[in-house]
Order: structure tokens, then C-alpha cells, then sequence
């Protein structure tokens, strides 16, 4: 039987009247109403339960972590004092940059050039304190890179306007000593003159820019013949020397030195009255490890021997007036940079052998060289065939 909107129909089938106050369509479906006797009230609408109360210390516990989390954020961008130093380019001395020859030299070279000569260089974050700890910690697990202690690599107090002339003055200096050991590698340096005196004799004999003309009778005209001349005297002995001094020429008379290997030593430095014009196209890059390389290029342009033949060679050290190859920083980054540019061959300077011993990349031949005459040599019989049996570290 149905029962009409608003009104019950009861389990004896009879239909009964809601309730007063209680009208309206029935319940929603699958919540059936309970049956109501009459006179019964009906029952309070349902209410939603309390919302549930965070305990404190829960509260507490994440508050902390958001307080951790962010002080570890500001840490890790917080300032390490350290250097990271990473591989940086190789640049091929005999090629050039941003269409300039690196190594710029009178003449053109009188034979073909192949193969390159690189220098190879370090990159380095942090100079300006400014490393920040995330970055130093990823540095730190990387095998590519190093670690410095800030001190260690600049003096605590200098700007960076400061390190920026230092380096470029170690570059300029490099150069001038490249030059001044590949012109006496080549001879063609011309006139000598003295340019600081070191022994009482000569202070007493000789002045700053006194130009030797002649050493016991030998025309002196580059440092060949000066060290020539001075071959055929024993040290501690007078020897005669003719000088031009302001223009007109002297003959004095100066006790010699001796040296290690018992020869003759005037006890001065000396320097060149015409050098050949050379010059440098690179102003980006500083430090003083360029100098064999710069001096290995001269030689390359100058001379007659092709010396990379056909190779891609890297290298690096320091570099004095007499061709000795000085200690470097930064070694192992340079290994791994030279390899990445195609180095089949690394010159690397004698006193660095001990960091280089067990880095030497895969595939590339580290050659062990103590001065410009050990490095050419070692050019020479890689160029011959004899390259395996070269010195390493």
C-alpha cells in the first residue's frame, strides 16, 4: 500500500500522521528512519564529531625539523675557506686565440709545423672567499677536483685586485724568462751587458749596463760565446775584459770566480743589448706555470726542428733564465685536463713527481723533464722512435 508525502505508514499497515514539528521528504536512501510510536519524539539530529587535537609534542617535533632543515640550508650556503680546483683548458702555444698566435715571433718559421704544444691550466672557485660549504663538500668527493685550504693558496690579507696583478705580473715574468732561455738555447740573442753584479771584484771593475765586448781576447756577442770564452780559464784567476761604457770602449782587468765545475765565473748577470722581437697574444690566463711551454713554442718558431711532429703534447713548470723547470701547482687537475683535450704526452716538472706517481691518466705518457735542455731531448726521441724509454714519475 502506499502512503501519501509526509505522513508513515506503521507496521500494522495502518498510516499514521508524523509527529508535529517533523515534516519534509523522508529520509536519504539507505539510512532507513526507525519507526516512530505515536507520541514519541523524534530524536536530535546527528552532529559531526570533534575535531581531532594535534598532540603538543608532535607539534614540537615537526617545528624542530623545519628549524634543522633550514639552518642545514643556510650552512651548506654558507662560505668554506677553501680554494676547489678543477681542469681547466689546454691552449696550443704554437696555434692561437680569438685569431691571434699566442707566441708571436719576427719570422715566420722556416718548416711546417705540426702537432701542437698545449699549456694546460687549472680552474678555480673560491678566490674571493666566497666558496660556498654544498659546493666544497662536492668537490671534496670528486676525484676530478681538490680541495686547497684558502691560506695555503693566497695570503690571508690580499684583495682581489691584489692577486689579480700578482698573477698577471708571475705571467708576464714567465714569459720574459721563456724568452730569454729559448734565445740562448737558439743564439740569437746579440751583445752582452752586465746587469747586476754579485761579487766584490766586479763591483769594484765593472758598472750596471757595461757591455762586454771581448773575455780574454774571445769576442763575446751572445751568451754561447760568453760561456765559451770563459771555458778557458780556471777559476780564481785575473782575466782581461774590454768593455764599452758610456760609449767608449775600456779594458779592465777582473779576478774570475770559480765555479762547481772548476771553471771561470765573472760574478755578475747578465743580460742581452738585442734580443729578437717576441711577443705574447694571451691576456687571460696568469701565473708562472706557462714557461716551459712558452719556451718549447719559441723554439718550435724560431728554430729548424718541428718539434711535436705530428703529437698533441701538454706540459707544464715554471721556467728561470738558465732553462731550469720549476714545481707548479695543481698537477693532477692539468693530467686530467690535457687527456680531455687529446694529450698523448704530458711534460711534467721533476719536483712534481711525487703527486704525480700513480695519477697519470690512461692512454697518456707522462715524461719526467728538470730543464729546457731535458724537455727538447725528450721531444727529440719521441719525434726518433725512442719515446718508450723516457724518464716518468
Amino acid at each position: 500500500m502506499l502512503a501519501p508525502d509526509g505522513v508513515q505508514l506503521g507496521k500494522d499497515g495502518m498510516v499514521h500522521a508524523p509527529p508535529p514539528g517533523q515534516s519534509g521528504p523522508p529520509p536519504p536512501p539507505g539510512r532507513p528512519a526507525p519507526a516512530l510510536l505515536p507520541g514519541q519524539p523524534a530524536p536530535p539530529p546527528e552532529q559531526a564529531p570533534p575535531p581531532a587535537r594535534t598532540p603538543k609534542g608532535l607539534i614540537l617535533g615537526r617545528a624542530a625539523l623545519v628549524t634543522c632543515l633550514l639552518s642545514t640550508a643556510v650552512l651548506l650556503f654558507l662560505p668554506a675557506p677553501y680554494i676547489l680546483e678543477m681542469p681547466g683548458p689546454t691552449v696550443d702555444t704554437l696555434g692561437s686565440l680569438d685569431e691571434i698566435d699566442l707566441v708571436q715571433v719576427p719570422d715566420p718559421p722556416s718548416h711546417e709545423i705540426t702537432g701542437e704544444l698545449r699549456l694546460s691550466t687549472v680552474t678555480t672557485a673560491g678566490s674571493n672567499r666566497d666558496l660556498p660549504l654544498m659546493r666544497a663538500i662536492v668537490g671534496y668527493l670528486n676525484p676530478r677536483a681538490a680541495l686547497v685550504p684558502y691560506e695555503a693558496a693566497y695570503p690571508i690579507t690580499s684583495s682581489r685586485e691584489e692577486r689579480e696583478q700578482d698573477s698577471s705580473l708571475q705571467m708576464t715574468s714567465s714569459q720574459d724568462a721563456a724568452i730569454a732561455a729559448a734565445v740562448v738555447h737558439l743564439d740569437v740573442a746579440t751583445g752582452v751587458k752586465i746587469e747586476e753584479r754579485t761579487s766584490e771584484a766586479a763591483i769594484e771593475a765593472l758598472r750596471d749596463d757595461d757591455e762586454l765586448l771581448t773575455v780574454g781576447g774571445a769576442p763575446v756577442y751572445s751568451f754561447t760565446s760568453l760561456r765559451s770564452a770563459l771555458a778557458q780559464h780556471s777559476g780564481g784567476t785575473p782575466i782581461d775584459l774590454t768593455i764599452r761604457r758610456d760609449g767608449a770602449e775600456q779594458q779592465v782587468t777582473l779576478l774570475t770566480q770559480a765555479a762547481d765545475d772548476g771553471g771561470a765565473l765573472l760574478g755578475v748577470i747578465v743580460a742581452f743589448v738585442t734580443v729578437p722581437d717576441i711577443r705574447f697574444g694571451i691576456d687571460r690566463i696568469g701565473g708562472s706555470s706557462a714557461g716551459l711551454m712558452f719556451a718549447l713554442a719559441i723554439i718550435d718558431k724560431m728554430g729548424d726542428v718541428d718539434l711535436a711532429a705530428g703529437r698533441t703534447i701538454a706540459g707544464t713548470g715554471t721556467i728561470t733564465l738558465s732553462g731550469e723547470v720549476g714545481p707548479i701547482g695543481g698537477i693532477r687537475q692539468k693530467l686530467i685536463g690535457a687527456q680531455r683535450d687529446g694529450a698523448e704526452v704530458f711534460l711534467a716538472p721533476e719536483a712534481n713527481c711525487r703527486e704525480v706517481a700513480g695519477h697519470a691518466p690512461d692512454g697518456m705518457q707522462v715524461v719526467r723533464v728538470g730543464t729546457l735542455t731535458q724537455a727538447l731531448a725528450a721531444l727529440d726521441a719521441l719525434r726518433d722512435g725512442r719515446g718508450a724509454d723516457l724518464p716518468t714519475c
